[in-house]
């Protein structure tokens, strides 16, 4: 693949054309990172021909050093709680939170307080039939970026969550240029492959939510799902 050539692919989240747009070399393996642009819903997305393959993204994920021994990731975690699930469900909500990694700290938070929850990590805690259940609530600290298929994913979501229920995350949303999106630090994770902008969140929200300005702090979202039709 020509990697400085232009390049048109469907977005995946809304399957409009994207177009490729340059950024400088990749900061993490020096490699040329082609990266397109959705006209309609403005999501940011690392081309299909690179995304990362299992083996690396759980390489990277080892990486990580989250843990519940770790006063200053347990804090971020019950800070996100905090301005998301404590504000909008009350316990004993039944909540599934997808990404957890190797320590799911959140989800023991959670449960501290009194909130009933499931846990689903591709890597970790595998457990797929989580998706043929239904939530009060659904929660992802860290996730949307890695997701390669986000229109799949909200697709499943929104059949998950119930009328009235919430979906809370946290992603680093996009809000420079191009120019500083290239040099962007959130950018250089290998396995970060979709960037989100407060207009992608907006048509997230018509698309699969009620909300048709879903709340937004900062990195954080709180989509509410659509209710019961009379």
């Amino acid at each position: 693949m020509d990697t400085q050539g232009s390049t048109s692919e469907p977005c995946r989240l809304c399957d409009e054309p994207a177009e490729s747009f340059p950024a400088r070399p990749y900061l993490v393996d020096k490699k040329s990172r082609v990266y397109l642009q959705c006209p309609r819903c403005g999501l940011i997305q690392l081309s299909s021909h690179m995304l990362p393959d299992a083996i690396t993204e759980q390489r990277r994920y080892l990486q990580h050093r989250n843990s519940a021994e770790d006063p200053r990731y347990v804090e971020y975690q019950r800070k996100f709680a905090s301005r998301t699930v404590f504000r909008v469900l009350e316990p004993p909500a039944k909540i599934l939170e997808i990404g957890s990694g190797p320590t799911p700290v959140l989800a023991e938070l959670l449960r501290d307080a009194g909130y009933s929850v499931e846990i689903h990590d591709p890597y970790f805690f595998s457990h797929p039939r989580v998706f043929d259940d239904t939530f009060d609530g659904v929660v992802a600290v860290e996730v949307l970026e890695h997701v390669h298929y986000p229109g799949q994913f909200f697709d499943r979501l929104a059949r998950m969550v119930i009328p009235g229920g919430y979906c809370c995350f946290q992603t680093g949303i996009q809000r420079g240029t191009v120019e500083e999106f290239s040099g962007w630090w959130y950018r250089q994770d290998v396995t970060h492959v979709c960037f989100f902008s407060e207009r992608t969140i907006t048509y997230i929200a018509n698309q699969w939510f009620l909300d048709r300005n879903p709340t937004v702090e900062g990195n954080t979202v709180i989509f509410r799902s659509r209710p019961v039709r009379s």
